[in-house]
């Protein structure tokens, strides 16, 4: 993020005073003059750029005339502030800025925020409409810029997704079923153990294993092993929490990823061990690119063309691809497995913690996915219903959804940039290359929509309901910029959910854990709880 003092022009006069009094003079360093002169030159030029910048933003930029603070409107500082004094709390923050000034407000000197939920499907449409952009401050942020999901650009965005889009289509999730049944099943069977050892098991921990197991599966062409450890890896998903913990400081520093990048992990984990997380993620990315560089060296390029695109794996996608050799480099490769990673276990490990808190806080849930399930999941393990019968389940299904509005997904206002166009809400016009943003909070826990917003309640989704609440539902963005896993996501969640939630399954009681552990409370770029939550345990 782009950060910018404003200081005030009267202290040049008081700084001039203070140097030709006699008596202060003698505390000033014993400097050569002309480099004591070039100091209090910058420093008075410096003084002089803030406050013409805090001129300019707040009275000609041509966002001045939006609402909001006039502090916001001047620097960056003011919402770096509210999110680092409250760490990760700032989206509660620009909801009571838009209960106060209104639907459109400006949130800092570059961006506009507009709380409304008809405006969301204007702000993301398909490329054939309007190129968008990211706000490049956010691309910089965690340090992912060269993946297709952070890029910047709206030709370079497309360029690098489309050869991805096969991999994580419907059809190629459907093929990859029977191998995330394996990694559900294995879960199930961890569980078992841990009924006879009295283990407590932390549902997070379980989840993230079992979610990047099934991505890494479905991406690399192998697991990474978390769920060969019975205590479901806790160093990967402390890694994974760790990185969600840092977003407030990447976002107001984006300098940060580029020095972890260059400083040794084992430094980092000394001085601040949630920071090594993120080049933790990097190392074990680059790992996985130089196993794939080694396979495509004994494989034919011929012969992998011929492939079907359902059957090929992330990384010889892109090295096969037509994209040019500046677009197949080893650090983007790293970079792009990161986000697939990184991504795909903390947000569906999210949604799955909370249906899962609910269902088992409320037997009656639970019991009523269950019935649901009891025609479906008699031949489990051996013989598993596909992931379309599945979603057929209307009770399920609204379970599912339920979990989705209440975690959100991105919870971050992801800001987009129209280079090209000018855009219209109500009577305002939104110059074009202004940063423009849907703050996602207010959406999904919008009372009049979705009444009892704070509460999980099923229910909602089934029989005729009020059609606002699949529009204000948007886990997975919309337009040019979805989610390129959201398949992947789903299934994950169904094949999990229906085993663990079988006629027969493990018998999971909550421990030590109330609601908490699960509600949202803080913005890690995802929704997670207060930051002193152990998670959701249970025991078998």
């Amino acid at each position: 993020m782009k950060i910018t003092c404003v200081p005030s022009l009267t202290f040049i006069p008081i700084l001039i005073m203070f140097i030709m009094n006699s008596e202060a003079s003698k505390m000033i360093p014993r400097l050569p003059l002309t480099t004591w002169s070039a100091l209090v030159l910058l420093f008075a030029l410096f003084c002089l750029y803030g406050a013409w910048l805090a001129i300019y933003r707040l009275f000609l930029s041509p966002l001045s005339k939006f609402p909001g603070p006039k502090l916001a409107a001047a620097t960056g500082w003011y919402q770096s502030y509210f999110e680092l004094a409250t760490w990760a709390k700032g989206h509660f923050k620009i909801k009571e800025l838009h209960d106060k000034y209104g639907p459109i407000i400006r949130i800092n000197p570059w961006e506009i925020s507009v709380n409304d939920a008809d405006f969301y499907s204007v702000l993301n449409v398909s490329g054939s409409v309007r190129h968008t952009n990211i706000d490049v401050r956010q691309r910089a942020a965690l340090g992912f810029g060269e993946s297709h999901g952070f890029t910047e650009d709206h030709n370079l965005h497309k360029i690098r997704r489309k050869p991805l889009e096969p991999l994580f289509s419907r059809r190629a999730i459907d093929l990859a079923q029977d191998s995330i049944w394996s990694f559900a099943a294995r879960v199930d069977e961890l569980f078992d153990k841990a009924k006879k050892t009295g283990h407590v098991i932390s549902i997070n921990r379980a989840f993230a294993a079992y979610v990047d197991d099934a991505v890494s599966k479905a991406c690399f062409g192998k697991s990474i092993g978390l769920l060969d450890d019975e205590d479901f890896s806790p160093l990967w998903h402390r890694m994974l929490h760790g990185l969600g913990t840092q977003t407030p400081l990447l976002f107001n520093f984006s300098i940060l990823p580029l020095i972890l990048r260059f400083v040794p992990v084992g430094i980092v984990a000394r001085l601040h061990p949630e920071g090594a997380a993120y080049a933790q993620l990097k190392g074990y990315t680059e790992t996985i690119v130089d196993e794939a560089l080694e396979r495509t060296k004994k494989q034919d390029p011929a012969r992998l063309k011929e492939m079907s695109t359902t059957d090929r794996k992330l990384i010889e996608t892109i090295i096969f691809s037509d994209l040019p050799d500046s677009q197949k480099t080893k650090s983007r490769l790293a970079t792009e497995a990161s986000v697939v990673l990184a991504a795909g276990g903390i947000t569906t490990m999210r949604m799955l913690t909370i249906a899962t808190y609910y269902l088992l806080a409320d037997p009656a849930k639970g019991k009523r996915v269950r019935d649901e399930l009891a025609g479906l999941m008699v031949g489990f393990p051996n013989q598993n219903p596909r992931w379309a019968d599945l979603e057929k389940l209307p009770y399920l299904a609204a379970c599912v959804k339920e979990a989705l509005r209440l975690g959100i997904g991105a919870t971050r206002h992801v800001a987009k940039v129209f280079p090209h166009d000018e855009i219209k809400y109500k009577d305002w016009v939104i110059p074009k290359g202004t940063s423009v943003s849907v703050p996602m909070y207010p959406m999904h826990y919008d009372a009049e929509v979705y009444p009892n917003p704070w509460s999980f309640v099923p229910r909602r989704w089934l029989g005729e309901y009020d059609p606002r609440m699949d529009r204000n539902l948007n886990p997975f963005s919309k337009g040019s910029r979805v989610c390129l896993g959201k398949n992947l996501a789903y299934a994950d969640m169904y094949i999990l959910l229906a085993t663990l939630f079988r006629p027969g399954g493990p018998k999971m009681t909550l421990y030590e854990t109330d609601e908490s552990n699960v509600k949202f409370e803080c913005d890690f770029g995802v929704s997670s709880p207060r930051l002193e939550s152990k998670g959701v345990r249970v025991v078998i």
